[in-house]
């Protein structure tokens, strides 16, 4: 009888120990973003030689417009695409020919897809389109009062007067070439959004130009910079195309 208890209890205390199943909790995933859109679009001048300065596209609804400089070659130029979404086809950075229809496929996590139509203008009555082309030098005009430039330099005053070979060709691949009295040099420029000209090595000696005059035949550039001793500094740069 002994041993039919010890078995009973035994098996007692077994069953007491077995681990309960409790049901697990059905996994829920959360929902797909259906968010999808341009966020920005710009043709960079880093990335486009034939672009003097960036070029944002204006971004609506379900399109976007695009302004371009009359002489900009649009067939090869290089996107720089901001987009909320999961994926933009064709793909950011890629070569595009805007000579023709073009539109860009945004996809979102949840596999929604939107559709951006692009349409290009050609602009002939902005600053930098205008500042294009090759400008006979008429003069060159410089006064001094006590100014050194940041490295140190003393600029000479005095007017020069152009001759005939002297001239300011400002190109669409951001290259400024100025011959003048004998001596040429090449080097970047850019037009800020003041509608300032940052010409490389001149704006870092007294800063930016400023238009005075623009037409079809006639450029006018002031530099004006004050010293860190007061010394004022003035040229005024005369240039003129038939």
């Amino acid at each position: 009888m002994k041993n039919v208890f010890y078995i009973l209890l035994l098996l007692c205390l077994c069953n007491c120990t077995k681990k309960v199943e409790r049901p697990q909790s059905p996994v829920v995933e959360s929902p797909r973003s259906s968010e999808k859109g341009l966020a920005s679009f710009v043709i960079k001048a880093a990335d486009n030689p034939t672009v003097a300065s960036d070029i944002e596209g204006k971004i609506s609804a379900d399109s976007v417009l695009l302004e371009f400089p009359r002489d900009v070659d649009l067939s090869h130029l290089v996107p720089t695409i901001g987009i909320t979404g999961k994926a933009i086809e064709p793909a950011n950075k890629t070569t595009q020919d805007f000579t023709r229809p073009v539109s860009y496929k945004i996809t979102a996590d949840d596999g929604s897809t939107k559709t951006y139509a692009f349409r290009v203008e050609k602009i002939g009555h902005d600053t930098a389109s205008f500042l294009l082309g090759s400008w006979r030098l008429v003069k060159d005009s410089v006064s001094n009062n006590n100014y050194f430039t940041p490295s140190g330099g003393y600029l000479l005053p005095g007017v020069y007067q152009g001759i005939s070979d002297d001239y300011y060709r400002f190109q669409s691949t951001g290259i400024i070439t100025v011959h003048e009295n004998n001596f040429t040099r090449s080097v970047p420029y850019k037009v800020l959004s003041t509608g300032q000209v940052d010409i490389e090595g001149w704006t870092q000696q007294y800063g930016p130009a400023t238009i005075q005059t623009l037409t079809e035949t006639d450029l006018i550039l002031n530099y004006n910079a004050t010293g860190l001793n007061g010394g004022t500094y003035h040229r005024g740069i005369y240039l003129h195309r038939p």
